[in-house]
């Protein structure tokens, strides 16, 4: 987050390989919940608001177009968008989303991930959700 403000950025995408079990796999987008709502996986809402709230529709529509350009340039499982507390992204001046883009702890996932030819999959897929986010959000 200091990053992006450092660097005036537009947005702020960390990117990350996640682990479970062995048979989970896929590609999930997480955003900053908005305040009182929970985050996915907790059990309690959150009624303080974080730096981040303050772009939370635009978080939403980030998380759904990198999800949805990750999905479709891969084929990768649709795990879908969720909610998280996050620091990266809760403390982000600008409109932000946690991509996670496969499970290392998938056989097949890992070895995706390790090439080259499906990380540049991966890589077109985000940068046509980017473009997507942009064009919606574009000021006339």
């Amino acid at each position: 987050p200091a990053q992006a403000a450092t660097w005036k950025a537009d947005v702020l995408i960390s990117l990350h390989c996640n682990a479970a079990g062995a048979g989970v796999r896929g590609v999930e987008a997480f955003r900053t919940p908005p305040v009182g709502a929970r985050s996915t996986y907790a059990t309690q809402r959150v009624t303080a608001s974080s730096p981040n709230n303050r772009w939370d529709a635009d978080n939403a529509r980030l998380a759904f177009e990198l999800q949805r350009g990750a999905v479709a340039a891969t084929g990768a499982t649709d795990r879908g968008t969720k909610h998280a507390r996050f620091a990266v992204i809760k403390e982000s001046p600008v409109p932000a989303v946690l991509l996670e883009m496969g499970f290392l702890s998938h056989p097949t996932e890992e070895s995706n991930l390790g090439s080259a030819a499906y990380q540049t999959q991966l890589a077109t897929g985000i940068a046509n959700g980017v473009d997507r986010y942009a064009a919606a959000v574009r000021q006339p």
